[in-house]
Formats: structure tokens, sequence, C-alpha cells
């Protein structure tokens, strides 16, 4: 999987370079794609504590309950209680009470939050990027989900090069 930092000047500015004649892998878009995650999604998103991040991460302007969370994740409760607590205590999380529940969000004032935030929107269009990868010479992700800043509102900004 080979990712072409190079400048190019044709590309947008803040662009992530798939360049898919040396390269085997790549990306997909949002809610679509969520419940078919497959590929490397799996492998690297393994944990409790990584699904429930990522999960955030994607959603980073909601916030979800405890048991949202675990049901739209697809884990026990238990597992959502346990790693909720984990992230909140190494800050990649925020939580806020209301009555006796708590509500959760992605901390984005984390550093690491929007590097988490890449990884996650070149793993979850992995699976389009698979489909188009026979009819193009080139796709570049740019704007909001290579800079880490996405919401779930945020569309997908591809630029795709054909050799037709």
């Amino acid at each position: 999987m080979a990712v072409d930092q190079k400048s190019d000047p044709q590309a947008p500015a803040s662009a992530s370079h798939l360049d898919l004649h040396h390269s085997a892998h790549y990306n997909e878009h949002m809610l679509t794609i969520w419940s078919n995650r497959t590929m490397l999604y799996h492998h690297i998103i393994d944990t409790a504590n990584q699904k429930v991040l990522s999960f955030l991460a994607k959603f980073s302007d909601q916030e979800f309950y405890e048991r949202e969370i675990a049901r739209r994740v697809g884990i026990a409760s238990g597992s959502a209680n346990r790693a909720l607590n984990r992230l909140y205590s190494a800050g990649a999380v925020k939580r806020r009470q209301e009555g006796k529940m708590y509500f959760y969000s992605v901390d984005l004032s984390n550093p690491a939050i929007p590097q988490f935030k890449r990884l996650t929107n070149i793993l979850l269009i992995e699976p389009l990027i698979e489909k188009l990868k026979p009819a193009t010479i080139k796709i570049v992700l740019y704007g909001s989900c290579v800079q880490g800043t996405d919401t779930s509102q945020s569309d997908l900004d591809l630029f795709i090069v054909s050799d037709n």
C-alpha cells in the first residue's frame, strides 16, 4: 500500500494521494459503510475501546449515551461502559451528565484525535476505493476528511483521475 505524499500541482492542498497503480488498498464513506466495514477496518479497529472511539470520532459533532453507543457499535453495554471510562480517563472523550445519564462525545482538544479521525476515514472508504480501482489511475482524498476535522454532516471529497 503506497501512499504518495508528494506534492501534485493538480491536486488540492492538504490532500493524501493514493496512487493506485502502486498500491493495493484504501477507503469509503460514513453511515452507509459503517455497517459494511470490511477489509483492513476490522483488523485495525478491533477492541471495544477502538470501536467506541472510532464511532465517536466519526460523529464528532454529536454526543451519545452509553447504551446507544453500545447498540450502534455492536458491543455489550458492559464493554461500552469500560471502554468509555477508559477513554474518558485517557482524555479521548468528554462526558456530560444530565440527570442520571452520561452523554459522551469525542474530545477534539486532544491532539491525537484528528490523526485517529484521518485513519478512520481512510479505513471507512477502503471498500469504495477497491471498487473504483479498476477504472482509475489516482484517487485523492482531500478536504475535512483528510484534515481530521470532518463531522457527521461532512461530505466526502475525492478527486478521481481515470484512464478513460
